[in-house]
């Protein structure tokens, strides 16, 4: 036999399961039947789709399958009760809408590693009356959505939205940035400082004293901060980069209202 033709059987032995000495006659393995609640969750999430371009199958000792769509190059995987959608290292309830159940634990920690803060230590501004919304903030003097961000401060406040400044110096504790960011932490007046230096102000960086900054540094990349600004919203949500006032004001008080429901 020639070695092109031998290669030839060698590879369709291989893909139907079979060993050399194999007869030919043997019939493929049958794999067993898809879970109808299976098939059900997939034509919620994807709709009209041919199932036959997925290749699905069980997990060995596991009541979960894994859904393969080469087209959209996605992998994923479902619970045999049709429930959970895990993908992406988080498991989704289809049952409600794909709630992010691993994400509603994440902003249930980051709510309470921030209840163990003292607010003494963040440069507060607040709203005239009660704040509807507390927002914190990770933020950087230097970065340029920080200062676009702090420029409508009193916007803010006027939608009764209190932030509340946590220290991010993106370049390290060894910066000039961090230098600039401890003193206005150890400014007489932190809040007069952190509006100038973030309008490009002069502030004295030969003001210096004790700062939990880097505490702040530190437990940012904890809580998944990398980038600023970074606001952590009431619900534990963290939402990455600026967003006006306006609009935040609005998604907080959605938020309010879904929580009521």
């Amino acid at each position: 036999m020639q070695t092109s033709k031998l290669w030839a059987v060698l590879l369709l032995c291989g893909s139907v399961g079979l060993s050399a000495t194999t007869p030919a006659s043997t019939a493929p393995e049958q794999k067993p039947p898809i879970p109808e609640a299976v098939n059900k969750a997939l034509h919620e999430m994807l709709g009209e789709i041919n199932l036959k371009q997925l290749q699905i199958k069980k997990l060995p000792e596991l009541d979960v399958y894994e859904i393969i769509d080469s087209q959209h190059v996605e992998v994923f995987y479902i619970s045999a009760s049709g429930r959970y959608l895990i993908q992406g290292g988080s498991v989704f309830d289809i049952k409600q809408q794909g709630l992010n159940i691993t994400e509603q634990q994440r902003n249930n920690l980051r709510l309470t590693v921030l209840s163990q803060l003292d607010i003494k230590n963040m440069i507060i501004f607040k709203p005239e009356k009660e704040a509807k919304h507390i927002v914190s903030v990770f933020t950087d003097v230097d970065c340029f959505y920080c200062s676009k961000l702090h420029s409508e401060i009193k916007d803010f406040n006027n939608a009764d939205i209190e932030i509340r400044y946590l220290a991010f110096p993106r370049a390290g504790l060894k910066s000039e940035t961090y230098q600039k960011m401890v003193a206005v932490w150890c400014a007489d007046d932190p809040n007069k400082a952190m509006t100038d230096a973030k309008a490009g102000k002069a502030i004295d960086t030969s003001k210096t004293c004790e700062t939990k900054i880097p505490q702040q540094y530190e437990l940012a990349q904890k809580l998944g901060v990398t980038g600023t600004p970074a606001m952590i919203l009431p619900t534990g949500e963290l939402l990455p980069g600026y967003l006006p006032a306006k609009r935040l004001a609005a998604y907080l008080d959605e938020q309010k209202t879904q929580a009521k429901k």
